[in-house]
């Protein structure tokens, strides 16, 4: 789950915890981002580098849940197509 920022302070951390989870061999990751009240480039760059990560390791990244402000961010960067979980 990220909540609160995902920006250049957030990126890094996150990273590091991304680069953990592959290095145990993890491939499919679920995001929950909806505790998530803002987010960066750095923090888009970020989840970009995860998911293709994941989809050259064989695996998945998706997004399953994410705050109005950052889904607009996302819309913005035109990112939506990729990042955001499609309708029900």
């Amino acid at each position: 789950m990220l909540a609160g920022e995902l920006d250049l302070h957030g990126a890094g951390r996150l990273d590091a915890e991304l680069r953990r989870l592959f290095d145990d061999a993890v491939r499919n990751l679920e995001v929950d981002a909806g505790d998530l009240e803002f987010v960066d480039s750095s923090g888009l760059r970020s989840i970009m580098v995860a998911r293709a990560e994941a989809e050259a390791a064989g695996g998945t990244f998706r997004i399953v849940e994410v705050s109005p402000a950052v889904s607009r961010v996302i819309e913005i960067a035109g990112l939506a197509g990729v990042l955001l979980p499609s309708g029900p």
